[in-house]
């Protein structure tokens, strides 16, 4: 008896745990839908294309309410395609599958450099525990740091570990890091800034874009790129913050980007609208090395399954990495408009071993 209370007990954590991550990565599916429905009306799904899209999602990927997604990259799209993986499916099946325990490893900002020994990161110092840090290891201090960091920069960013997608994040210059109270802050590293190559500029001309490159080592394979998009950057943030930027997705096999991206509001837009500059079929510079870095450095690590890179190149045509995501970074947007990106990797097929009690 109590050992069947206790696995009951159990059962029922797993429901609570999963009915709320599930929701957390739902969240949006319904505007997003409705957004799009205002833009092209003639792509509102039927009944019946509900009703298919629900029993696929039950029989491909082990849950009729995975369909949620589903159902917003068809409005997209105009049609459904087989193979979409959506993100709630995503962060509670594949990403914990294929990483693991080491899974939340990429939001440790502080030990990216260590961790993937590249050249290619803009670190300059870091603070962890009350300690300060250069970029190779050596002990520091405040006063020792800011001529180091000052007399190269006019600013440079402070990112705190365990936040993403631009929280945590600080642009401060000399006098501002002779005004903060570290040890409010937790631990956190300090970059240099980026000047990014003209495309970028051109693209982006309020602060740099992010080049997100999604890389997936298979068990004794070699890594390669799955998946590619990019963010611009909107007037009045010093840098990409959640939803405030345009989205667009980036061809794998040519390095080009989509015909048109999105606003965070699901928004299509085929040029960036604060500058009236075309984002369609853009070629991104040192496309093909940008690829081959995010796969070599993830040849090097092979703990993780999925690694999703946030690159750079800068006005020197040098590739830097802003930052690494080994969570569950989003994806709807350039899987509706250019995916699916993963079909055929046997991902469908994970949540057979894993517990989908979440109604």
């Amino acid at each position: 008896m109590i050992s069947t209370i206790k696995k009951l007990y159990r059962q029922n954590q797993q429901k609570r745990k999963n009915q709320a991550t599930d929701g957390y990565y739902r969240q949006g599916a319904t505007k997003a839908y409705e957004s799009l429905i205002r833009q092209n009306p003639d792509h509102k799904l039927s009944q019946k294309q509900e009703k298919e899209i629900e029993t696929y999602a039950a029989d491909v990927l082990g849950a009729a309410s995975f369909s949620t997604w589903l159902k917003v990259f068809t409005a997209c799209r105009g049609e459904f395609l087989e193979g979409w993986m959506p993100l709630d499916y995503l962060a509670r099946i594949v990403y914990p599958t294929l990483n693991g325990s080491l899974q939340p490893f990429g939001k440790i900002k502080t030990l990216t450099k260590k961790f993937l020994n590249s050249e290619a990161l803009p670190d300059l110092a870091y603070f962890v525990n009350g300690s300060w840090l250069t970029a190779s290891g050596q002990k520091t201090n405040p006063l020792a740091l800011k001529k180091i960091l000052f007399d190269d920069y006019p600013f440079v960013f402070l990112k705190q570990d365990h936040t993403s997608q631009g929280s945590g994040v600080m642009k401060i210059d000399k006098v501002q890091f002779s005004n903060l109270d570290f040890n409010q802050l937790g631990n956190f590293v300090i970059q240099s800034p980026i000047i990014p190559h003209e495309l970028f500029k051109e693209l982006s001309p309020s602060c740099v874009p992010s080049l997100r490159v999604t890389t997936y080592k298979p068990a004794q394979k070699d890594a390669w790129v799955v998946q590619s998009a990019i963010r611009l950057g909107l007037e009045g943030v010093p840098f990409i913050y959640e939803d405030h930027c345009i989205r667009i997705g980036i061809r794998i096999q040519d390095g080009r980007t989509h015909d048109f991206g999105f606003f965070g509001n699901w928004e299509i837009v085929d040029k960036h609208t604060e500058t009236g500059v075309s984002i369609k079929d853009r070629q991104i510079p040192k496309y093909e090395e940008i690829k081959s870095l995010c796969e070599k450095l993830h040849d090097q690590n092979p703990h993780f399954g999925l690694i999703a890179w946030d690159m750079i190149v800068d006005e020197n045509d040098q590739v830097k990495i802003m930052e690494w995501n080994t969570v569950t970074p989003s994806y709807n947007m350039e899987e509706a408009a250019i995916g699916p990106h993963f079909r055929g990797l046997g991902w469908e097929d994970l949540w057979k071993n894993k517990n989908l009690s979440h109604f």
